[in-house]
């Protein structure tokens, strides 16, 4: 089922006997096996064990392998990745554990948001698509989320710019933020974004 974090993280972990375990959604929904594009955002690697810690846009979990893999050992903070698994709850945390991980382009980003957005997954999110698409119409003036981006694409040297930098005012307060909650920018360090 394709789903955000966010609706993984708000649906109810249930365990029964005779059945496999499932996640129910605000919907009734069962969903046994999760399907999300996110961005990888931290990395941590405890023997056999890999974390990384995902985040989409709409929330953030954790991706869970107790076992070595090379495609999640070459994924780095920044990479965006499309994730099949199911979901599993340890010390009362959600986690995915993958059954598979697939580095891909960005922009499935944008197509999963779009998907999401047509089966109305995402109705929250329906606002943001259409700004994204009036700011490309825009013509002769650019929107203060397009010069932030604009700005981080030139002053980044691959470490990201510090958030500090960007927030002069107000305005940029609230536009950088914005572009977080989008997902057009990510955290890739703490105080530092980057522009997927």
């Amino acid at each position: 089922m394709k789903v955000t974090l966010a609706q993984i993280q708000r649906g109810s972990y249930v365990l029964e006997e005779n059945e496999p375990a499932y996640v129910l959604m605000e919907e009734q929904q069962k969903m046994y096996r999760c399907n999300v594009i996110a961005t990888v955002i931290a990395k941590e690697e405890v023997g056999t064990m890999s974390n990384l810690l995902l985040d989409d846009g709409t929330g953030q979990a954790l991706l869970r392998s107790f076992e070595p893999s090379t495609v999640m050992a070459a994924l780095q903070p920044g990479d965006v990745v499309l994730v099949i698994g199911k979901v599993r709850v340890f010390n009362r945390e959600k986690y995915v554990s993958p059954e598979l991980v697939k580095k891909v382009h960005p922009l499935w980003l944008k197509v999963r948001v779009k998907e999401l957005i047509r089966v109305g997954e995402l109705r929250g999110q329906q606002e943001m698509v259409v700004e994204e698409v009036a700011g490309e119409e825009v013509t002769g003036k650019e929107l203060p989320g397009g010069v932030l981006v604009q700005q981080i694409r030139e002053r980044d040297q691959g470490q990201g710019v510090l958030i500090e930098e960007l927030i002069l005012s107000p305005e940029a307060e609230e536009a950088v933020e914005k572009l977080l909650r989008e997902g057009v920018i990510f955290q890739n360090l703490p105080g530092r974004v980057k522009v997927l």
